[in-house]
């Protein structure tokens, strides 16, 4: 279809300049853009078709204010040649090449996009572009004008990419490659560091993970797919929102779903979506998404105007939900996605059994708050129902699975969820101390653990170096966390980065709690791991810092104005004031 436009500047209120007929058109020097195979840019062409642009069809759909941080470049870095023409860039990097050549008129410069290497030196490719049907993929070309030095890069189009390499012919010189960072502008709003360097590690991997991964919507990853897969968006929001000011730009992500949203109340895996997102992939444990965002915005912000919003959505999901079960067990969607292939996986209904559970628990939270008791009886009634329904199919199935018996515990599928901890406990030290679970295991084991009495054997899984762990994940993934704990497919989604808000509330002791929405008032319950002598960790809260610490046995409270709160530490509740609060915990 021919390019369209509608724009309108305003100075001072007034109405300056807007898109009408009389404006001229013409063939720019972009002959071709797509969003995952790249673009050509002709430096040489002059436009000489020049003609009035035509009023068209609008695309449909309503024209709202965007209210989320635009899309931005974020930083520069220069290439290092370490095979002839190819270029590593030394990290996880998602936007494209800024090249300066010089060179006859028609030269074409090549530029093909990479996030791994072959032992020879050549780029490898192909796994990154296993789901794009077309001979190019990955690439920008750049046609020279053949007037002294040029610099160039795409303006439409982005990649994933940590390498590239470059053609030209022998007629060109090229002067420099320069890889251009750009993401959503996701300002930071808390975070913390500590004296274990593979922590601090650990956490820079989750917030790489997330921006190189957001251009306009949460994607599952840069440099294959660029698709808006719902449970990536959901797992990773447990800690973005410790770390970003990120309310608006989830907010137009679930706007997106709710536009995807069929009559009978259907959610597709993927938003923005194309048809198939509705076939494959969809199911409660994706569509979670919808229930799970707005209600962690709601405890970490204290809005209550979000769930509003998604509340007629998520009612009309529910419904659909109900024709998607067999005897209140659910039986569509995916399951652990990526748990290690040598163990023993959570069958993929009982998943998904939990997660409808799961979305009727929050759902029945929301009734309440807004008081529809009557609606929240009905939502806790499918809850009981569904958790009997789960108790008779499952009990007893999974012996060796971590994920089962941290979902028992983390979901309330028992009656005695300590029993389920110790047995998860068990199974965490037959394997070694490491996670045997796919993105929901990443999620709640570590948390189940600590929740119960577990918490030395839950940070030596989040610490461990070897296979299957998120720090081995992380070496073999160039600073982000790649999809599946061997680094061999995509090396670059954020499904696994709900790890970071695991180590946040832990070592600061911060976490949301539904009776205080948005920190109103807060109650700390740090853990201090073994060789954890000094960390230190924030939170910005209505534009001021809370500052936790921890230097030579002292741990630290700096509260803001007009919060208020407590501290347990040592078996004792401790009262928390404005400014600076001491400690001694040695």
């Amino acid at each position: 279809a021919a390019p369209k436009a509608i724009f309108e500047l305003f100075i001072d209120g007034e109405s300056v300049v807007a898109s009408d007929s009389s404006w001229s058109t013409g063939t720019g020097n972009t002959v071709f853009n797509s969003l995952r195979c790249g673009e050509t840019f002709d430096a040489a062409k002059i436009t000489n078709d020049w003609r009035n642009a035509v009023i068209a069809r609008a695309p449909g759909g309503i024209l709202v204010r965007q209210e989320m941080p635009s899309v931005k470049l974020q930083g520069c870095y220069e290439g290092k040649e370490i095979f002839p023409f190819v270029y590593d860039f030394g990290q996880s990097v998602t936007g494209n090449v800024e090249i300066e050549a010089e060179g006859k008129k028609g030269d074409e410069i090549a530029i093909l996009y990479s996030e791994r290497l072959r032992d020879d030196g050549t780029i490898d490719r192909e796994e990154i572009s296993r789901l794009v049907f077309s001979k190019r993929f990955a690439e920008d070309k750049y046609w020279l004008k053949g007037e002294r030095k040029e610099k160039w890069h795409g303006s439409f189009s982005f990649h994933g990419f940590r390498y590239v390499r470059v053609y030209y012919p022998e007629t060109t010189r090229l002067i420099s490659v320069t890889a251009r960072d750009i993401h959503t502008d996701l300002k930071e709003i808390g975070g913390y560091e500590c004296n274990d360097e593979k922590i601090n590690r650990l956490h820079r991997t989750a917030m790489r993970s997330v921006l190189t991964n957001y251009v306009h919507i949460p994607m599952d990853c840069p440099q294959r797919e660029k698709n808006g897969w719902t449970a990536d968006a959901m797992l990773s929001s447990y800690q973005t929102l410790y770390n970003f000011d990120i309310k608006t730009s989830y907010i137009k992500y679930l706007d997106d779903i709710v536009d995807c949203q069929r009559a009978n109340g259907a959610i597709p895996c993927i938003a923005p979506t194309s048809i198939w997102g509705y076939q494959w992939g969809s199911g409660v444990t994706w569509d979670a998404t919808l229930f799970v965002i707005p209600w962690n915005i709601y405890l970490f912000t204290g809005d209550a105007s979000v769930l509003e919003r998604y509340r007629e959505p998520m009612r009309k999901y529910l419904a659909f939900l109900d024709t998607q079960t067999d005897d209140d067990i659910f039986t569509v969607g995916l399951g652990d996605w990526c748990a290690p292939e040598e163990c023993e996986k959570i069958e993929t209904e009982a998943m998904l059994t939990c997660y409808a559970k799961h979305v009727y628990d929050i759902y029945a939270k929301i009734c309440t708050l807004f008081g529809d008791t009557d609606e929240a009886k009905n939502a806790e009634k499918r809850s009981a129902e569904i958790r009997a329904a789960f108790e008779k199919s499952f009990e007893s199935k999974h012996a060796q699975s971590q994920t089962y018996y941290a979902a028992l515990a983390y979901f309330d599928m028992t009656d005695d969820k300590q029993a389920a901890a110790d047995r998860l406990a068990a199974l965490v030290k037959k394997d070694g101390g490491h996670i045997y679970g796919g993105i929901f295991g990443a999620l709640i084991i570590p948390v189940v653990l600590r929740e119960y009495g577990y918490f030395d054997i839950a940070w030596k899984m989040v610490t461990a170096e070897t296979y299957p762990s998120w720090l081995y994940l992380a070496d073999k993934c160039s600073g982000t966390f790649g999809e599946a704990w061997r680094g061999s497919e995509s090396r670059d989604h954020h499904m696994f980065s709900s790890v970071d808000a695991f180590i946040h509330s832990s070592l600061s002791g911060l976490t949301p709690d539904e009776k205080f929405p948005g920190f109103k008032q807060i109650c700390l319950k740090p853990y201090f791991p073994k060789g954890i002598v000094e960390f230190s960790a924030y939170y910005t809260i209505n534009g001021e810092r809370l500052e936790i610490s921890l230097k030579k046995g002292v741990f630290a409270v700096t509260m803001p104005e007009g919060i208020t709160g407590t501290l347990e530490i040592g078996g004792e509740k401790k009262m928390l004031h404005k400014g600076n609060n001491l400690f001694d915990v040695r």
